[in-house]
């Protein structure tokens, strides 16, 4: 382990939760991304060359109904008025719910660590990340309790 600082162009506990049909897929199947916010984002273009974080693929029959195309697409997640973990379920339902945060604590602690999802180094470790970590993963473990009994 090197002194040296890795700096970073990122947002730390910020992200952009990005949700599509997946077209490898059978037909109602998603793909949830989440990749770290650029600082000073303005251009859905910044999103190309920003560190994948997280990616689930969802059969339908993990979630069991059809997702309404407003909720399909880009949303930023943590910091501010943005979407929060808590607000998940009450967004996207029980069961889908559960696996956007599961993306979403995965993201997060990859941005702990100062990684991507391929593990390659893309900052130092990050302690702002923490937070919303912890808190994506107690809404999880909730919600997990709540929708499947565990």
């Amino acid at each position: 382990m090197t002194n040296m600082k890795t700096r970073s162009p990122y947002k730390a506990g910020t992200y952009n939760l990005y949700i599509e049909q997946d077209h490898a897929g059978d037909p109602g199947d998603l793909t949830i991304t989440v990749w770290a916010i650029p600082k000073g984002w303005a251009d859905p273009q910044d999103i190309a060359t920003a560190p994948m974080l997280a990616r689930l693929q969802v059969c339908r029959e993990e979630y069991g109904r059809a997702v309404p195309e407003s909720l399909m697409g880009s949303r930023h997640v943590g910091g501010g008025a943005m979407l929060q973990p808590e607000d998940v379920e009450q967004v996207f339902g029980g069961r889908l719910g559960a696996r956007i945060l599961l993306a979403l604590y995965e993201a997060a602690e990859r941005d702990f660590w100062g990684r991507d999802m391929y593990n390659h180094v893309v900052r130092d470790q990050r302690e702002k990340a923490f937070p919303f970590m912890e808190r994506a993963h107690d809404t999880l473990a909730i919600l997990m309790a709540k929708v499947y009994g565990q």
